[in-house]
């Protein structure tokens, strides 16, 4: 593994050193130390080591480009600010995931990541893996990369190990798989579950064209749009209509969550939450059980305003990751 290259302490940081080379670029670029100057005088709560590491890192990332001591936003960066929708420091959902697929599934710390998970403890029956860093050797930077782990979700504090997601189950046993995985493996992997959400709003967009054509929306029914290809942080994926609507103004707001199991369980983000809060009767979750992506089969339930359904105490949210910020008096 390459140890020159640092783990990121403060995934945040990222946003507030490409943003930072975003808005300042001449024709040709940053310099590197003026952006270390004006990231020192910024307001972001970080220390002058902090952005030179988290620079290197960037990088090794692929998400700055260095011609001649000038920095460049690169693609790759580009693609983590659009993430980036209110254009904040803060890490949103999207972008940690992005970082989870592009360091460490496929980025610098693959390796590194792969080492610290064998060293977990794996229940074949429940699928569980975890590790307990009371009770392994753990170097400091494989610490530093727990740590970074943790903020990103992939791993979650259970009050006395560290589990990995269920969400991320599939990326750590192909990690520590005796087999290794290649890069062309898990990008193969990584785009049949996209392909496979993808064909879950597919499913969900025809059957609303067919529930507003059965409830004589013709013109409603053209007008549902899949809007995740659009905007990823909308917290939604389709916009549609409740019925009769001849301003063709959404009121409809669908979230799609599909599993292949036939337990009522997903995962919601905060994005999706917040959402949720603020359309309240207007947000609506359908949720597609057994779904068979190839046959395009599936069982849909269908819940409106997941918030208020929670309130009756019909749905449990539990907590899968926590954000902890820490200020003097």
């Amino acid at each position: 593994m390459d140890h020159s290259i640092p783990v990121v302490a403060a995934p945040e940081e990222l946003n507030h050193i490409l943003i930072l080379v975003r808005d300042h670029s001449g024709p040709h670029g940053l310099d590197i130390q003026v952006l270390v100057d004006i990231a020192a005088s910024s307001t972001f709560n970080a220390k002058l080591s902090s952005h030179q590491l988290t620079i290197t890192a960037a990088l090794a990332i692929g998400m700055l480009d260095n011609v001649k001591g000038k920095l460049r936003v690169t693609s790759k960066g580009d693609g983590f600010l659009t993430l980036n929708s209110r254009d904040t420091y803060e890490l949103a959902p999207g972008q940690a995931r992005y970082l989870v697929e592009h360091c460490i599934v496929t980025g610098p710390y693959k390796i590194d990541a792969s080492i610290l998970l064998k060293k977990g403890v794996r229940d074949a029956r429940s699928r569980r893996i975890w590790i307990d860093p009371t009770r392994q050797t753990l170097s400091d930077r494989e610490r530093a990369l727990l740590g970074l782990l943790r903020r990103l979700g992939f791993l979650v504090w259970s009050g006395s190990v560290f589990d990995i997601a269920p969400e991320y189950l599939y990326i750590a046993t192909s990690l520590t798989a005796r087999k290794l995985v290649t890069l062309a493996e898990l990008e193969r992997i990584l785009k049949e579950r996209a392909e496979s959400g993808s064909r879950a709003e597919a499913w969900v967009l025809e059957f609303e064209k067919q529930r507003l054509q059965a409830a004589g929306c013709p013109i409603e029914a053209d007008a549902v749009t899949i809007i995740s290809n659009l905007d990823v942080c909308a917290g939604y994926d389709i916009e549609s209509f409740d019925g009769p609507n001849p301003a063709l103004l959404p009121d409809r707001y669908i979230e799609v969550k599909s599993t292949t199991t036939d337990e009522f369980a997903f995962f919601l983000s905060d994005n999706e939450l917040e959402t949720a809060r603020s359309l309240d009767l207007r947000y609506w979750i359908y949720h597609l059980r057994s779904f068979d992506d190839k046959r395009g089969t599936g069982k849909l339930l269908i819940m409106q305003d997941p918030v208020r359904v929670f309130k009756s105490g019909r749905l449990t949210l539990k907590p899968a990751t926590y954000r902890a910020t820490f200020g003097q008096k």
